[in-house]
């Protein structure tokens, strides 16, 4: 298996001085289909002058909507991880922040797994016992984004991880419209909630999403009540 490698500029941010950080910025190529599936992603810094990682997943749909955000302290010689990479995903940003003062050109690769060699690592785990889970969970995990820190094998329980979340997908629609359409929801009075929420400089496609979840509430009887701490972005404020 060749590993791909994503060079990054070497001038991206870089700075010696003792007051800034250098922030390394790298995308995958996911555009081409080059990058999906599991892949196994690394970031070596040859100079140990890494600190912190910072992992984007977007949805493909809506471009600007976050499937997962994912930030990390570091070891400061590398990091590597494995993501899944499913056909909802449209682009996967990755920020690398070096150690203040310090700079390097940081070497950047990922490679594709193959299913012979998640067959192999399954054997040791004797995940081809439970063969169905074996498959679903290299081809369609039931999240379209995940980021694991070992090799990607089925759960040793048969859908430990994975039946939770498919259950939720599958019927829960269906049973909160089954419940609204029953005489058991139908109330006069609906308790009042209050909900408090602080925020300094969020994400605004993050703060959007807070705020349309609160408005999908089936109760009428709520209020929302934000707390701004000096937010420096003007749509935040």
């Amino acid at each position: 298996m060749i590993w791909k490698t994503i060079a990054l500029p070497t001038d991206a941010g870089v700075s010696a001085t003792p007051d800034i950080q250098a922030v390394h910025k790298v995308a995958l190529p996911i555009g081409n289909g080059s990058a999906k599936g599991w892949v196994r992603f690394k970031i070596i810094s040859a100079r140990q002058a890494l600190e912190r990682i910072r992992i984007d997943a977007f949805d493909a749909a809506v471009p600007f909507k976050s499937l997962c955000s994912f930030e990390s302290l570091t070891p400061s010689h590398h990091f590597s991880c494995y993501l899944y990479l499913s056909p909802k995903v449209g682009s996967v940003e990755i920020h690398a922040t070096l150690i203040r003062g310090l700079s390097d050109d940081l070497v950047v690769t990922y490679r594709p797994i193959a299913l012979i060699e998640y067959v192999w690592h399954s054997l040791r785990n004797g995940a081809l016992t439970r063969f169905r889970q074996f498959l679903s969970y290299f081809f369609r995990p039931a999240e379209p984004f995940i980021i694991s820190f070992e090799f990607p094998v089925p759960a040793r329980f048969p859908g430990e991880k994975e039946i939770y979340p498919q259950w939720i997908e599958s019927h829960e629609q269906a049973l909160v419209k089954s419940f609204l359409s029953s005489r058991v929801a139908i109330a006069k009075e609906y308790p009042a909630i209050s909900i408090l929420m602080p925020v300094c400089d969020p994400r605004p496609q993050h703060l959007k999403e807070a705020l349309d979840s609160v408005r999908a509430q089936t109760s009428p009887n709520w209020t929302l009540s934000i707390a701004d701490d000096a937010s420096e972005n003007p749509e935040i404020r």
